[in-house]
């Protein structure tokens, strides 16, 4: 189950990338800043997204980002 839960943060950090926005994280909060061209749809669904992996997310962002 957890394998999967990473599958789907990572491909949620790969899509938003490819849209343009970036997310961040201090290791407890998560930041997304979007462009003006991703509409309010999209960019509420990627923090519908995000929120839902939220650890997964964090976790990941802070492994890429050690060292």
């Amino acid at each position: 189950m957890m394998s999967t839960r990473k599958q789907a943060a990572e491909f949620i950090l790969r899509e938003a990338r490819a849209a343009g926005i970036r997310v961040g994280t201090d290791g407890t909060d998560i930041v997304l800043l979007a462009p003006l061209k991703i509409s309010w749809d999209s960019r509420r669904t990627f923090e519908v997204a995000v929120d839902a992996h939220r650890q997964e997310i964090i976790d990941l962002i802070m492994a890429e980002n050690a060292g």
